[in-house]
């Protein structure tokens, strides 16, 4: 039986879905004059709500926009399912909204504005009613210089911390080999809210490392450098390669091989499980959105089958059994197949798999130390699970 969805063009077909936006399509733009407003007073949700309405409100210009409050909780990701809770965060939003200003300054005036002028909540119709303000709509429409970044990943990220530098580094994100953004420590304790009390050890312990954990998968190597003048640090440095174009690279060095080892395949798996833990990006997702794309007849089988499939696969391909390589495997085939129980009055032994059967390299840490005691004996009874599912 012929394997149908071979392993390298599986992963060339999720470093396209990845690199052209996949299900991660919308994208949130505006101009980079809005990076000026402090947000920093701004909590989670009611950033995600923001820029959720900012998504919707994009090209609209003085148009009056109404959405749905499921509309705005799909965007958002809002889980909380008390209604009173979401009208309370609808209304705290605009709240914050009311205290930050657009200002505009020429030689002869200072104008301060508002982003929306109507913000109407509609209780029973479970609506919002949104304008902009006249002088403010270049923010959103006919933009020239602007950031933009992907709303599910902006509504994924969990501290406000990482939000705010999210949508900062993103104005500086281009295709260019290396991208930075600097700012006085200053500047980045208002911006961020940071409280007044905190000293640079508790910066470094509940501001920057939550924003480098949470925005490392979103900007490839990303790094932080403290400039110091003195003893103190005067400014930071953030650095990061252009993600777009390492991705091209690698799907292009992808293309040219012929074979792939295990430990490559681990990797790849590991890199899809870590967009769907950081980016809320589902891997059941990906395979759904690549089975739209080749819509093909699925294949009845058997698990005895099935697992004889997995068998050969192993055998042509040289590659010894591990968890890794059959989710990819699955992953694959699944797509393909359908698993079923056929009637039948033969009885077929299979293999039942014990401890000699498992390979002494998977009995290891991530650190690479062999596993002892209890730790080896729930690694090995996850091992023969996986072996005898």
């Amino acid at each position: 039986m012929q394997i149908i969805f071979d392993i390298i063009d599986f992963i060339i077909a999720i470093n396209n879905f990845l690199l052209q936006g996949g299900i991660m399509g919308k994208i949130v733009e505006y101009d980079s004059k809005m990076n000026e407003l402090n947000f920093g007073k701004f909590k989670e949700k009611e950033m995600d709500l923001f820029f959720s309405i900012c998504y919707k409100m994009k090209n609209e210009g003085l148009n009056e926009v109404t959405l749905t409050f499921q509309e705005l909780k799909e965007l958002s990701n809002y889980s909380n399912r008390n209604l009173d809770r979401f009208i309370k965060d609808l209304e705290s939003t605009y709240d914050k909204m009311l205290n930050i200003k657009i200002r505009t300054e020429t030689k002869t005036t200072i104008t301060k504005i508002i982003l929306f002028t109507r913000y109407h909540i509609e209780k029973e119709d479970r609506t919002v009613r949104i304008k902009m303000h006249e002088d403010g709509k270049y923010l959103l429409n006919d933009i020239e210089k602007f950031t933009k970044f992907d709303l599910m990943e902006f509504v994924s990220l969990k501290s406000s911390y990482a939000k705010n530098m999210f949508k900062m580094l993103k104005q500086f994100d281009n295709e260019d080999s290396y991208n930075w953004y600097q700012i006085k420590i200053d500047d980045f304790k208002i911006m961020l809210d940071v409280p007044k009390s905190y000293k640079m050890s508790h910066i470094d312990s509940f501001v920057l490392s939550p924003i480098l954990e949470q925005l490392k998968p979103c900007f490839n190597g990303l790094k932080l450098e403290k400039i110091k003048k003195g003893v103190k640090v005067d400014s930071l440095k953030f650095t990061w390669k252009a993600k777009k174009k390492k991705q091209v690279e690698e799907i292009q060095a992808i293309k040219k091989r012929s074979s792939i080892g295990e430990r490559e395949l681990e990797q790849h798996l590991k890199q899809f499980e870590k967009v769907e833990e950081n980016n809320g990006l589902k891997i059941q997702e990906i395979k759904k959105e690549i089975n739209q794309m080749d819509q093909v007849e699925k294949i009845k089988i058997s698990k005895v089958d099935y697992k004889e499939l997995y068998k050969k696969y192993l055998e042509e391909n040289n590659i010894k059994h591990s968890i890794s390589v059959r989710k990819i495997f699955d992953t694959m085939n699944k797509s393909k197949y359908e698993i079923v129980e056929f009637e039948t009055k033969e009885y077929i032994q299979t293999k039942i798999y014990t401890v000699e059967d498992i390979d002494e390299s998977l009995l290891v840490s991530k650190n690479g130390r062999k596993l002892v005691g209890m730790a080896k004996q729930h690694k090995i009874k996850k091992i023969l699970e996986e072996m005898n599912s």
